[in-house]
């Protein structure tokens, strides 16, 4: 089981990659708020709730900023994941995935990385 402060830390750190940008930070203030119920995946496939957040700035086709699923329905933005999740969903768990450079070999990142969702 992944620590609650090794889940704050990482959230924190992302957060610092996204902070130029008011909704994402927003959404990282949820989610820090949720720390509790969110699980840092690799593969987030068949969770009931997922979010995929990216942060690329250096490549040439960067990865769509935010992706999100709640029950079954695309979240077309942040603040309607936020809604979505708080209000009708707030006992389901919620899987994160992040992309940012280098992640897969950054150790604030990978002491939090689990396989996929039958790990939560």
């Amino acid at each position: 089981m992944v620590s609650r402060t090794k889940k704050l830390e990482a959230l924190n750190n992302f957060t610092k990659l996204v902070g130029d940008d008011p909704v994402l930070a927003y959404l990282m203030g949820f989610l820090t708020g949720q720390v509790d119920r969110v699980h840092f995946v690799r593969d987030s496939q068949g969770a009931d709730i997922s979010l995929k957040l990216s942060q690329e700035r250096f490549t040439v086709w960067p990865g769509e900023p935010f992706r999100a699923n709640v029950g079954g329905v695309i979240m077309p933005h942040p603040i309607a994941f936020v809604r979505a999740v708080g209000q009708a969903h707030s006992d389901r768990q919620i899987c994160v995935s992040l992309n940012f450079e280098r992640s897969d070999q950054t150790e604030w990142y990978q002491e939090v990385l689990l396989p996929d969702v039958s790990h939560v």
